[in-house]
């Protein structure tokens, strides 16, 4: 519709401990965003209805922030006929709210998983990603104006790979309620066009207030 640690924060991590780690992510309660990293043995991403449940989960008891916890957990897009094991931390001091998840399938990993974390925050406080997480979280989302394109009110991007989307905040003209829920409606309406029985690559449409370009293009692999 018409980024070091800090900016949408990715990390090159690499993992010590021997382990069926099927996910290592960085959840952002407060603000329901995440970052994840899957381990080149096995390359899986979690379904944004499984990702819910892991930011619920977290949100949901304060008793996560007090030490490290290990718990049971079933995503039911990824397999709903068993149950991860999920290795929960902060990082940090208590004044980061960014949480470290580390999935696995044995229930028996929590000391090697605990060994994987602290490297992993030992790589991040070296490279400074601590001080970056926590300045990128005191900054509200990002507006239309800093992607540089002209006469671009909106868009929403979503990375097949990841499961994960990007949008700014929404701001001029969607300034009240009626405009904003008016802007989900087009976004619907490009959702059930593109993805209806009949799919489509591109739908370009001449709306009365505005025009939508709707693009589904193949990921480019960065070398």
């Amino acid at each position: 519709m018409s980024s070091s640690c800090g900016q949408r924060s990715r990390y090159n991590r690499q993992h010590t401990a021997t382990v069926p780690i099927e996910e290592c992510r960085i959840c952002d309660t407060g603000r329901r965003e995440s970052a994840d990293h899957s381990t080149p043995a096995e390359k899986h991403s979690l379904y944004p209805q499984d990702l819910h449940l892991v930011l619920n989960l977290v949100d949901a008891s304060t008793s996560f922030r007090n030490a490290e916890s290990w718990t049971p957990i079933c995503l039911p897009k990824f397999d709903n006929s068993g149950y991860l094991h999920a290795h929960v931390s902060y990082l940090g001091d208590d004044d980061c709210p960014a949480c470290l998840l580390l999935l696995s399938t044995d229930k028996d990993t929590f000391f090697a998983l605990s060994e994987c974390r602290n490297n992993i925050l030992e790589k991040m406080e070296k490279q400074s990603c601590l001080k970056a997480i926590r300045r990128s979280l005191a900054q509200q989302n990002y507006e239309i104006g800093e992607v540089g394109i002209p006469d671009l009110r909106h868009f929403m991007y979503e990375s097949k790979s990841t499961h994960q989307y990007t949008s700014p905040r929404i701001g001029h003209p969607y300034t009240d309620k009626e405009d904003k829920d008016r802007l989900m409606g087009l976004y619907q309406y490009l959702h059930h066009r593109i993805h209806s029985s009949r799919p489509l690559k591109i739908l370009f449409h001449v709306g009365s207030k505005e025009t939508v370009l709707g693009w589904v293009c193949r990921e480019r692999k960065r070398g």
